[in-house]
């Protein structure tokens, strides 16, 4: 069997890979990933290559010989089938940081998306529950413990009580991200959001410069947060250099891209270099007019 060139390109590139993310994970050099690629190599692969390759891009061995038309990516056979969405480029470099730096695939992650939503949900509604119960508790408290006289005129603590009855409603419900809570027609705040309010108090307990609560972030009428963890690991690979940010922001430059011998902190000038390079000069001119404009905006 012979594997089609076009097809593994489509493939590595739907999964994220650079080529040597693919021949890391399958086991083979970069440079057969690179001739299979270029269609290079010898009629009727080695049955270990291809079986090494689909393992990696999750795919029956068949796909890799069949021509890269729209079903082939589609139906990917082995039960898989393609999802299809739109994110930002900041999430698209999220995905990328997190791949460089735990070793995750985008397919790894967009599976296991589910179980981890529902993981962390749980352990939100969980957190409420307890809180809630305490809050019951402290409540009744205080009102054994106030003299009768100061509540004649009514309940002092209708409000909170009524307050605390809505939460309830909402936990029973499984009102994860607090929609029966708030007032959808005013921009939220973090605290609005019982979810995302779970999430930020996660953040600051962990004291961990990777996950910063910080950064996390509500949008009107968005159910999840907005939360930039690129931007951790950004700063340190850009040096501070706003073009070499945007070079990696803008995808011109994929994180994968960047040469291991330029990692280390005494390259980061050479670093820096290369990531400026892959930005033309209009781009540069470009992102120096709407920085200007920013600025501007932000002065008005």
């Amino acid at each position: 069997m012979t594997i089609n060139s076009e097809t593994l390109v489509k493939l590595r590139r739907r999964s994220g890979f650079s080529q040597q993310d693919l021949a890391d994970r399958a086991k083979i050099s970069k440079r057969t990933i690179a001739r299979l690629e270029a269609g290079e190599a010898e009629t009727g692969n080695r049955v270990h290559t291809i079986r090494n390759l689909a393992r990696a891009l999750k795919v029956d061995a068949e796909v890799l010989s069949a021509p890269p038309s729209d079903d082939d990516i589609n139906e990917l056979g082995g039960g898989m089938q393609r999802v299809m969405t739109f994110v930002t480029s900041g999430t698209s470099l999220d995905f990328q940081m997190i791949q460089d730096r735990y070793g995750v695939s985008v397919d790894e992650l967009v599976a296991a998306a589910p179980w981890m939503f529902t993981l962390l949900a749980e352990m939100s509604m969980l957190d409420r529950r307890e809180k809630l119960s305490a809050a019951r508790s402290n409540l009744t408290r205080l009102r054994e413990g106030m003299a009768s006289h100061l509540g004649k005129d009514g309940d002092p603590f209708g409000e909170v009580s009524a307050r605390l009855d809505a939460e309830e409603a909402s936990v029973v419900a499984d009102d994860v991200l607090g929609k029966m809570l708030r007032d959808v027609e005013e921009w939220p705040e973090v605290e609005d959001h019982p979810f995302t309010a779970f999430l930020a108090e996660q953040a600051e307990k962990l004291k961990s410069p990777t996950v910063d609560a910080a950064e996390l972030e509500t949008q009107l009428l968005e159910p999840l947060p907005v939360w930039r963890i690129h931007l951790a690991w950004l700063n340190d690979l850009s040096g501070g250099d706003p073009v070499a940010a945007y070079a990696l922001h803008s995808g011109l430059v994929r994180v994968s891209d960047i040469p291991n011998e330029l990692r280390e902190d005494a390259r980061t000038a050479e670093r820096v270099a290369f990531l400026r390079k892959a930005v033309s000069p209009e781009e540069k001119a470009q992102f120096e007019q709407n920085k200007f404009n920013q600025i501007k905006g932000e002065i008005k």
